[in-house]
C-alpha cells in the first residue's frame, strides 16, 4: 500500500472513529459525574435541611432567604440604572472581549492564508485574485465558528454572524462566477461543503453543550489511541514477514485471524493512548496553573480538527502536503500567542480591571439548563 493511500484512507478513519468515540465517551463520563454529583448534593442538602429545621422559626426564614440565588441582568430596563462605575467596568469587559475576538480572527486569517496559498500552488495557474478571495473566504469558516463561541450570547447574535459571513461568501462567489463563465453555482456550493462540512460535523460532535466541558480533552486522548490502533495495523501490513510472524505467534496461543486482528487494534490503541494520557496530564497541569482555559481548549481543538481534515485531500498532490494543516495551525498559534502577549503587556499597567470569579458548571441534565 503506497503512502498516499495510507494517508487518505487512514486519516479519515481516525477522524471519524475518534469523533464517534469522543462523543460516546464524553456522554458516559458526564453521566458518571452527574450521578456522583447528585449523590453528593443529596447528602449535603439533607444535612442543610436538617440544620435549618432545628432552628427557631424566625431563623429558618432568614436562612432560607439567604440560601436563595438571584441572578439579574443589569441591562434590563426594569432594573435601577447602573452606576457609572458599573458602566465603566462593563465597557472594559466589552473591549476585552472584542480584542480577544480580534486576536482569534487574526489567527484564523493566518490559518486561512496558509491553506489558500497551498491550494493556489498545487492547482497552478498563477495568482488569480478571484480564486484567492474565494479560497480565503472558504477557509475562514473556522474563524466564524470561533467568533460565535466568543462573542454571541444568544441565537440571534449567532445567526447574525453566520449570515454576515455567508453574505460575503455570496458576493465573492458572484464575482468569481462573473469572471469565470465555465464555473457553475453548484460547483461553488460543492467546494465550500467539500472543504468545511466534514470538519464542521466532527467538531460539533464534541462542541454540543452537553459534552463540551470534557469533549476536547477526551478527543485528544481518543485521537492518540485510534491513531495507534490504525498505525499498528498499517505497519504490520507493510511487511509479509512481519505478518507471518504475528500469525505464527497467534497460532501458538490459539488465536484466529479475526481475534488477532482485533487484538492488534487494542494493543495499538493502548500504546498510543499513553501519549494521550501524558497530553491530558500536561493540559491538566496547565489548566491548574491558569495558563489554559476551557475556551482556549475548545478553540484550539476547533482549528486542529479543521487542520487535520482539510489537509487530507492535498495528499494527492504529494504526501508532504499532509503537513499543511500542522503548518497552518502553527501559524494560528503564533499569531494568537503574540496577540495575547501584547494584551498582557497592556493589562499589567492597568490596575482598574475588576476581578471575575468564573464558576465552571458541568451539565447535569435539564436541571442546569
Amino acid at each position: 500500500m503506497d503512502l498516499t493511500t495510507i494517508l487518505t484512507g487512514m486519516l479519515p478513519a481516525v477522524v471519524i472513529v475518534a469523533g464517534i468515540l469522543t462523543a460516546a465517551s464524553s456522554v458516559f463520563l458526564l453521566w458518571l459525574y452527574r450521578r456522583a454529583t447528585l449523590r453528593g448534593m443529596r447528602q449535603q442538602s439533607g444535612h442543610a435541611v436538617k440544620t435549618v429545621l432545628e432552628q427557631p422559626d424566625g431563623e429558618q426564614e432568614k436562612t432560607r432567604h439567604n440560601l436563595e440565588l438571584v441572578i439579574q441582568n443589569w441591562q434590563n430596563k426594569s432594573l435601577p440604572t447602573p452606576s457609572k462605575e458599573t458602566k465603566r467596568f462593563y465597557r472594559k469587559i466589552s473591549r476585552s472581549l472584542r480584542s480577544t475576538a480580534i486576536v482569534y480572527a487574526l489567527g484564523g486569517l493566518a490559518y486561512a492564508l496558509i491553506f489558500t496559498l497551498v491550494w493556489m500552488i498545487t492547482s497552478g495557474g498563477g495568482f488569480v485574485p478571484g480564486r484567492f478571495l474565494w479560497l480565503l473566504i472558504c477557509f475562514m469558516w473556522p474563524t466564524v465558528i470561533a467568533i460565535n463561541l466568543l462573542v454571541a450570547i444568544n441565537r440571534k447574535e449567532s445567526i447574525t454572524i453566520v449570515l454576515g459571513y455567508f453574505a460575503v461568501v455570496i458576493i465573492i462567489a458572484l464575482f468569481v462566477l462573473a469572471r469565470n463563465p465555465e464555473l457553475t453555482i453548484g460547483q461553488t456550493i460543492f467546494f465550500w461543503l467539500f472543504v468545511n462540512l466534514p470538519a464542521s460535523v466532527l467538531f460539533l460532535s464534541f462542541l454540543y453543550y452537553r459534552i463540551r466541558s470534557v469533549g476536547p480533552l477526551v478527543l485528544a486522548f481518543m485521537v492518540a489511541g485510534v491513531t495507534g490502533a490504525f498505525l499498528l495495523i498499517q505497519f504490520a501490513g507493510s511487511s509479509d514477514n512481519l505478518l507471518r510472524s504475528i500469525s505464527a505467534a497467534g497460532n501458538i496461543f490459539g488465536l484466529g485471524a479475526t481475534t488477532l486482528f482485533v487484538l492488534m487494534h487494542v494493543i495499538g490503541f493502548v500504546i498510543f493512548s499513553l501519549l494521550g494520557w501524558y497530553l491530558l496530564k500536561l493540559l491538566g497541569r496547565r489548566y491548574r496553573e491558569k495558563r489554559l482555559s476551557d475556551q482556549s481548549l475548545n478553540l484550539d481543538a476547533l482549528w486542529l480538527t479543521f487542520a487535520v481534515v482539510q489537509s487530507i485531500t492535498l495528499v494527492f498532490e504529494g504526501w508532504a502536503w499532509i503537513f499543511t494543516g500542522l503548518v497552518a495551525f502553527a501559524f494560528y498559534k503564533i499569531v494568537t500567542l503574540t496577540g495575547f502577549a501584547q494584551r498582557r503587556k497592556k493589562a499589567v499597567n492597568d490596575t482598574h480591571y475588576p476581578m471575575l470569579l468564573l464558576l465552571r458548571v458541568f451539565v447535569l441534565g435539564r436541571r442546569s439548563e
